[in-house]
């Protein structure tokens, strides 16, 4: 209101007044990617070969589950979302297909936030268990970098591969010739 009211009283045309918006959008933009990118540093995202620590997390029921990748029976695909995450809504039937097609890897889904969580999983009828993490603790010590994040974990513990975002083009052909299955692809 301020704003609109400085407008009015300074007499500022609205093509100089919306061009100021747009400026400043576009700054309020340019610092917030600068200071993600910060944040998602390639020293704080699980790396191939580094042992994944064990992971506490919230089953939907709300009680505390502990999930053990070391001495698992076989690989373990952890798949890190939002339900608020629109990449995670467009890759949503890509994870899904991937866990339809490969049974015999281990598939858990990882929620960063858990505000809508059981009408998330109940609603994109994933087939595959979910949990929620409780604290930016776990997250900063599971090295997670954003999501969605595909990590596959050895039976021993170690991390195989870890991809971070959706499955775009490139990503879509990696991921598609690593598992060995056709997906669907994005969605909008």
């Amino acid at each position: 209101m301020r704003l609109i009211r400085w407008r009015l009283s300074s007499g500022i045309s609205d093509t100089a007044f919306l061009s100021l918006l747009l400026v400043g959008s576009l700054c309020a933009n340019l610092w917030m990617g600068l200071r993600m990118r910060r944040l998602i540093r390639p020293e704080s995202v699980a790396v191939t070969g580094v042992m994944m620590p064990q992971l506490t997390c919230t089953d939907l029921t709300g009680r505390p589950e502990t999930i053990i990748f070391s001495g698992a029976k076989k690989p373990t695909v952890l798949y890190v979302f939002s339900p608020e995450c629109h990449w995670c809504a467009r890759n949503l039937n890509n994870i899904k297909t991937l866990a339809a097609a490969r049974t015999d890897l281990r598939f858990i889904g990882i929620s960063l936030s858990d505000a809508t969580l059981n009408a998330y999983v109940q609603s994109s009828r994933l087939n595959f268990p979910v949990c929620s993490i409780p604290s930016y603790g776990s997250i900063h010590e599971l090295k997670l970098g954003g999501t969605p994040q595909t990590i596959v974990i050895a039976p021993d513990g170690r991390v195989s591969r870890n991809w971070i975002g959706a499955y775009t083009d490139d990503e879509l052909k990696e991921i598609q010739r690593y598992f060995g299955a056709k997906l669907p692809g994005l969605g909008s």
